[in-house]
């Protein structure tokens, strides 16, 4: 079926059911300082889902041109990995303003994916949130969809995306690994550790579990700040993440150096947080400043 024919069924569909049809609103948003562009169809009802004006109607429908490239709805790692992530897309909407709720909007759909766009309706699954136990009842009990086609895309779905996000962090890693192992000056220790002597020392090294005195700034690969000592501190050789272990054992007391630790000999793919993500390079600038027993 065309694109037209789907948009042009679509709104024929809900005004139908007495909805009101309203016009795509500009990409570009005016007086709201949250939003550049539109990227949502309910964006133009904002003011209405939050009360600050009066509904002019009870339902609505639309067709909303959206665009995302930015902020929390930012598509652009997404696009060319999957065939549902586009920057530039229409968002077919319909809305209710304290009139229906789930029991006519499942109805309904179901209505115009198998009736009017004429899918196979044994080939649908369906996605509820994982604590919504009357739509997962709607589904089951009103339209009739078995267990196994309510849920199972969704963990399919969270899997694959999953994989694809591991898969493009390992990359970028390996590009900045690459970049930074070519630079000047850099050598490359066990685990895949990089160093850089920024400032040269003759003090004794740690031994392999003593103690620490050091200075640090920690950023991760794109130059964002995620830690910094307020002062000197000490820390236990053994109670640091592997790559400060392999650093700071070849590192003399007296030294500040630049180091580039792997994920893998940091947090790994668990990341730490809200501030290391999962699969991330971390860049350290130590100062060795006092080893003890």
């Amino acid at each position: 079926m065309e694109s037209n024919k789907i948009r042009q069924a679509f709104l024929d569909f809900f005004a139908g059911k007495d909805h009101v049809i309203v016009p795509s609103a500009p990409m570009v948003v005016k007086n709201d300082p949250t939003l550049m562009f539109t990227n949502a169809g309910m964006n133009q009802f904002k003011d209405i889902f939050l009360g600050n004006i009066p509904r002019p109607y009870p339902r609505a429908a639309d067709t909303q041109k959206c665009l995302r490239v930015s902020g929390k709805h930012n598509d652009l790692e997404e696009v060319g990995h999957d065939t549902y992530h586009h920057t530039m897309f229409e968002m077919l909407g319909n809305w209710s303003f304290g009139d229906y709720f789930k029991k006519e909007a499942i109805a309904w759909s179901w209505e115009l994916l198998t009736k009017v766009w004429g899918l196979a309706p044994e080939r649908l699954l369906v996605t509820v949130y994982h604590t919504d136990d009357e739509a997962y009842d709607l589904w089951h009990d009103m339209i009739g969809l078995p267990p196994e086609r309510i849920e199972a895309l969704l963990a399919e779905h969270e899997q694959r995306s999953a994989e694809s996000r591991e898969a493009q962090a390992r990359q970028a890693e390996g590009r900045f690994l690459a970049t930074e192992k070519s630079r000047y000056g850099v050598r490359e220790l066990a685990g895949g550790v990089l160093v850089r002597e920024l400032r040269a020392g003759s003090g004794a090294k740690p031994r392999s579990n003593g103690r620490v005195r050091v200075s640090y700034r920690g950023e991760l690969a794109d130059g964002s700040l995620f830690d910094q000592s307020e002062g000197p501190q000490w820390f236990r050789l053994g109670a640091l993440i592997p790559g400060w272990q392999t650093a700071l054992r070849e590192m003399p007391a007296g030294a500040r150096w630049r180091v580039v630790i792997p994920a893998e000999q940091a947090y790994g793919a668990e990341g730490a947080g809200d501030l290391i993500p999962p699969n991330a390079p971390l860049v350290f600038e130590v100062e060795l400043l006092e080893v003890a027993d």
